[in-house]
């Protein structure tokens, strides 16, 4: 009885861990980092090398990178062909889709932009100005070729779901009344 009440601990705990624990999307071009890091147990980042684009998994302590532009030999099965049965279509419900972007939270955001034309640089400095000071964060052009990005967005499980269930209750209040 003990160890059954155990293993549905530890089971619990792994679970809560997975659904609570953040994810990161990650871009830095100062450094070359374009990544998605499942908090600090796991993570995939992508690499350019040799003119090929590699993607490096980690998994705790294992390691395994691969070339995602290589050519994988196709099985050679055919798939199962189902004759003419036509699928609905479900309606896109776009609330959802702005409820759930909304739980994502940005961590940090700085774009500094130079296009090497300074007419251009100079006609859309306004523009980028205006977007920084509604936006409160750093989006800049600037005039001495400095190109960079870094961008850090963060979620979890857990507040995507919140989000879901938020978008479900509401829309059922809105049909009741």
């Amino acid at each position: 009885m003990i160890v059954v009440v155990v293993l549905l601990f530890i089971v619990l705990c792994v679970f809560s861990y997975l659904f609570f624990a953040p994810f990161y999307f990650e871009v830095n071009t100062t450094s070359d980092l374009y990544r998605i890091r499942f908090h600090k147990l796991t993570s995939v980042r992508l690499k350019l090398k040799n003119n090929s684009l590699f993607a490096e998994i980690k998994l705790a302590f294992w390691t395994k990178e691969f070339d995602v532009l290589a050519k994988r030999p196709f099985s050679k099965e055919k798939p199962i062909e189902k004759g003419n049965i036509k699928k609905k279509k479900k309606k896109v419900q776009w609330g959802m889709i702005k409820a759930i972007l909304k739980s994502f939270k940005v961590n940090k955001f700085s774009v500094y932009l130079d296009f090497g034309n300074m007419q251009t640089n100079g006609i859309l400095y306004p523009l980028f100005y205006g977007i920084s000071v509604y936006t409160k964060k750093n989006i800049e052009i600037n005039f001495i070729n400095k190109n960079e990005i870094v961008i850090e967005i963060e979620n979890s499980l857990a507040r995507i779901s919140f989000a879901y269930i938020n978008f479900l209750l509401q829309t059922n209040k809105n049909k009741t009344t």
